[in-house]
């Protein structure tokens, strides 16, 4: 998704437009989850930042959103049960 130079798949505006849109969807993904995060997970995220920051043909960086929401979800305990009960728990 985020080529160190232009594909040669792309020989059309058709094509360069949906490459493109693609590339814009996961960065807009990658930022709203990115300001969706507490300072404290941002951090503890930083580290990981070679896994889901990726640069542009022109060297700027980027949140790549799927790559940003798969770092999250393997640092994140899915066995959410517990919060569950504890949550209907404490509305009742």
């Amino acid at each position: 998704m985020w080529p160190d130079q232009i594909p040669t798949s792309i020989t059309d505006q058709a094509t360069a437009n949906t490459f493109t849109d693609a590339q814009i969807k996961a960065s807009i993904v990658g930022n709203y989850i990115h300001d969706s995060l507490t300072e404290d997970a941002i951090e503890q995220l930083s580290e990981e930042s070679e896994l889901y920051k990726v640069k542009d043909l022109d060297g700027n960086k980027y949140f790549d959103g799927a790559s940003y929401f798969h770092v999250i979800t393997s640092m994140v305990d899915l066995d959410n049960g517990h919060l569950v009960s504890n949550t209907k728990k404490h509305l009742r």
